[in-house]
């Protein structure tokens, strides 16, 4: 299946859709430019000022208005506005019921992956509930296959486009359930004819699942996932059909995790490690501050948590740059300074923080790792292996050898390159290694947790008694 994403017709409405004279933003069937729609605007919301003006008290709407203003050719802004407005362009004023219908639902980002030969996927990260309207491109049309029942294809709902006649696609999200025992997910069939129970093949291991029929002579795929989002039961599987639907259920091993979705994507991983973290914070090592603070800020905000940046923080606190510092003062004073900063910020909960990449960064010494371990940490390590076998072979080299400090780290995740737009795949597979560390050893999370609370002694992973004293010269770990 091959979808577009490159233009998405939802109409904002701001709050208290049902009420049209509330709506400060309306659709605009003309859009010549972008003066005109600033004037249009401005005209509008000036007739609503008057309105409110010589309205009793208690009739006057009580919802703020949205001022927009011009700045240069292309910008809109609107002082003092936080949250999120979307407009759609209205060609036809059938189509505002279509808009209407499914504007609870919109996308907010997407990537393509080639994950099969000769066969694209989009995936799109989403917000709100309901059904996905998307536009498609001819040639994605043709692509097509007239019989997945997770699309429907809206006929009469076009956009005109510089490379043909864009037409409205409606995705359908599985159902899917977690009954803490079994997962279970719902497929409709209703439409391809399936005659015979033996006409269905559903292919399952641990962590894939291939579901296919037979319609009309024709193998037809209707669902594939490499990886799911836990382990599950391959000999439990059970599969039936139930009227128009095809009922799959698959037993998991982890009856205590609690399933977000069917596969481990970026949005079911966001969801389903806080109850693996319980709040444990996250601390982002590795040899560039950039890409360390580049994916805190997409871990962060994917998960909820908050992000910190201890070069923020140190620059703040000395009120200059970090390379100045380094210079005037060398790079030990800088350590040491980012020592102090990761000591106060390891009583913090539910944070990510990147530190300091190169030699003036705390992670990089062995001796500054006391307070790191109050959290998981991930170390980003640029490899030059040139495949997947080389860059663990790497990692266990690091790990056994022990003299770089940032084999410490929890989780080790070897890049083949840094590109910044590529930041929320690296953060994706940060979050799938904590889960599967997580998960692994259910104990780790509590560990961590105890021993935040008696100080951070340095006696990780082998914690002492609680009369333990770390000037002592027993060392608990040795």
């Amino acid at each position: 299946m091959v979808l577009s994403d490159s233009f998405s017709p939802f109409a904002s409405l701001l709050s208290r859709p049902r009420k049209p004279l509330h709506h400060l933003l309306h659709y605009y069937r003309r859009h010549r430019d972008l003066h005109l729609l600033c004037q249009r605007l401005h005209r509008r919301l000036r007739q609503r000022l008057l309105h409110q003006a010589h309205s009793p008290p208690q009739q006057r709407p009580d919802l703020p208005l949205l001022l927009l203003a011009q700045q240069g050719n292309s910008l809109l802004f609107a002082p003092g506005f936080t949250g999120v407005v979307r407009l759609a362009a209205l060609p036809d004023p059938a189509y505002e019921p279509v808009l209407n219908r499914f504007n609870a639902y919109y996308s907010i980002s997407d990537e393509a992956s080639f994950t099969r030969p000769f066969s694209v996927e989009y995936r799109w990260e989403k917000k709100g509930w309901g059904d996905l309207l998307l536009l498609a491109h001819p040639l994605h049309l043709r692509l097509l296959s007239s019989h997945d029942c997770r699309v429907t294809v809206l006929d009469d709902f076009k956009y005109n486009s510089i490379d043909g006649e864009l037409v409205g696609l409606i995705l359908i999200p599985i159902p899917f359930y977690d009954n803490s025992v079994e997962v279970e997910l719902k497929l409709d069939i209703g439409k391809l004819d399936v005659t015979k129970s033996s006409d269905i093949f559903v292919d399952v291991d641990e962590s894939s699942l291939l579901v296919r029929v037979k319609a009309s002579g024709t193998l037809i795929t209707l669902m594939e996932t490499n990886c799911l989002f836990e382990r599950i039961k391959p000999s439990e599987t059970i599969w039936y059909i139930d009227e128009d639907q095809l009922v799959i259920s698959l037993k998991k091993y982890d009856t205590e995790l609690k399933w977000p979705d069917l596969a481990e994507s970026w949005e079911s991983l966001t969801k389903g490690i806080l109850q693996l973290l319980k709040g444990t914070s996250i601390f982002i090592v590795g040899d560039s501050t950039e890409i360390n603070e580049t994916v805190a800020d997409v871990l962060a905000t994917g998960i909820g948590y908050i992000p910190l940046y201890t070069s923020d923080l140190l620059e703040r606190y000395v009120q200059q740059p970090i390379q100045s510092w380094v210079i005037s003062e060398g790079a030990d004073s800088v350590a040491e300074a980012e020592g102090a900063v990761i000591e106060s910020l390891s009583r913090h909960a539910r944070s990510v923080v990147a530190t300091l990449g190169g030699q003036h960064g705390a992670a990089r010494r062995h001796d500054k790792w006391r307070h790191l371990h109050a959290g998981f940490t991930v170390w980003l390590s640029i490899s030059e292996a040139q495949d997947e076998a080389s860059a663990k072979e790497e990692t266990r080299r690091h790990i056994h050898d022990g003299s770089l400090a940032y084999s410490n780290a929890d989780v080790v995740m070897k890049l083949g390159g840094w590109d910044s737009d590529r930041a929320r795949v690296v953060a994706q597979a940060c979050l799938s290694a904590l889960k599967q560390l997580t998960s692994s050893d259910k104990q780790l999370t509590g560990k961590k947790s105890l021993y935040v609370r008696l100080g951070c002694r340095g006696d990780w992973p082998n914690i002492a008694p609680p009369g333990w004293d770390p000037s002592s010269a027993v060392n608990p770990n040795s």
